[in-house]
């Protein structure tokens, strides 16, 4: 999908920004349930110390791009111009949406790593150091409504994944190598680790999940941010469904400003450990990268997570066509299963550990007891449907590789032994 395309549009923009933002005349492409639509957001801050990641550019998001850019192209300004202006004015804009959004930069203390007095400068004069942008950077759509879906939903569709593949993956080696990376959800967190998986930008760059600043969140802002409790919220809330992973998200926030404040240089670009010759540049991604359906091969997703667990300190095993064995540094086994992806990490542990002990070490893992698969030779086994005793052990499902590393860290030195 071709990067820049303002000037394809330049015209409708003039003509129906203002008064039918949502003509056809602005569709993209189409694909099975999925649809795109143009969104003029696609000035490169190369500049920029901090990107901000959302999921696609709502419809409010739309209708301001639209109408600034019609005013703009009518007072006779050059595309470059409008392009990054739209930026300032319509990114992640709306009468919550920003709001939200600069509470969260500011409960984080982010003005003051970036060596400015206020978030909504950001905005505004200090607009030179942010780059906003989309895992889906152009409107996507899913039967016709605004698409609020997975990264696994990405990877599988062809036109999305392809949106994300050419405008925004091929656009991060164009970032300074110092800027920070927030995410706004999990599934532009996933994003993030999966373009760190390959070499696009480096793990310590991804500075922490933000909860989506959109009205639709509902308490979901307020419950991040501690100024609620989950008693707070009425018994119906849907963010109860939702804390634990908000927990963690703010958990893992917390730790990396941690890092970032104490080894950073505030008043010049701090070093990276990843040299510029280590990136992938934009002409690198066509070998890296494949479009088709499923859009990447397991194996590629199981090297990064391999990798994730060998760096916790864990001992490779063995491994087979179903599973991987580690070791941990305190000697407990536990598997990786053949089918884990970046978005649905799939780690099996012994089935002796006590309820205590698993809800301390799974954080926000989905948990299932009792998970049955021969290849799990150290564990006990019991009869689960058939005559023969098939060996069975717990399993904790992540979506990042962040949750996955701070699982292994409690694991690894929380002593709460089992028999195996």
């Amino acid at each position: 999908m071709q990067q820049n395309q303002f000037e394809r549009f330049r015209a409708p923009l003039d003509q129906f920004g203002k008064t039918d933002p949502f003509n056809d005349a602005f569709i993209l492409g189409k694909g099975g349930h999925y649809s795109l639509r143009y969104v003029p957001f696609e000035f490169i801050n190369q500049e920029a110390r901090l990107a901000i990641v959302g999921i696609t550019p709502g419809n409010t998001q739309i209708e301001l791009s639209y109408a600034t850019a019609s005013d703009l192209i009518k007072a006779g300004e050059p595309s470059e111009l409008i392009l990054k202006e739209l930026i300032r004015e319509a990114a992640f804009g709306g009468a919550a949406m920003r709001p939200n959004l600069i509470r969260m930069l500011e409960h984080f203390k982010i003005p003051q790593l970036l060596g400015i007095a206020s978030a909504d400068s950001l905005w505004d004069e200090n607009s030179h150091l942010l780059h906003g942008t989309s895992v889906v950077p152009h409107a996507a759509f899913k039967a016709g409504k605004m698409f609020n879906g997975s990264f696994e939903e990405v990877l599988n569709s062809k036109l999305l994944f392809e949106c994300f593949k050419d405008c925004l993956a091929a656009t991060l080696a164009r970032l300074p190598e110092d800027v920070l990376y927030v995410a706004l959800g999990p599934t532009p967190r996933a994003a993030l680790d999966w373009c760190c998986s390959r070499g696009m930008i480096a793990e310590s760059q991804i500075l922490g999940e933000f909860c989506h600043p959109s009205s639709s969140g509902g308490s979901a802002v307020s419950y991040y941010l501690r100024e609620k409790t989950l008693n707070d919220l009425k018994p119906n809330d849907p963010v109860r469904h939702r804390s634990s992973h908000l927990d963690h998200a703010y958990r893992q926030t917390i730790d990396s400003m941690k890092r970032i404040s104490g080894n950073l240089d505030l008043s010049a670009s701090h070093q990276r450990d990843q040299s510029a010759s280590e990136r992938v540049r934009p002409t690198d991604l066509e070998n890296s990268i494949e479009v088709k359906g499923e859009a990447v091969t397991a194996n590629q997703d199981l090297k990064a997570i391999k990798s994730t667990i060998e760096r916790a300190g864990y001992d490779f095993v063995k491994d087979t066509k179903k599973v991987l064995e580690f070791s941990s540094p305190v000697g407990q086994t536990c598997y990786v299963l053949a089918d884990s992806r970046l978005y649905k990490i799939k780690v099996v542990v012994s089935p002796h550990f006590d309820d205590g002990f698993i809800a301390v070490v799974a954080g926000p893992a989905t948990v299932k007891a009792d998970y049955f698969n021969s290849n799990l030779r150290r564990f006990s086994k019991k009869l689960n449907r058939g005559e023969t005793e098939t060996a069975y052990g717990i399993q904790l499902k992540f979506t990042t590789l962040g949750e996955l590393s701070d699982f292994l860290h409690r694991f690894s030195t929380t002593r709460a032994a089992c028999p195996q």
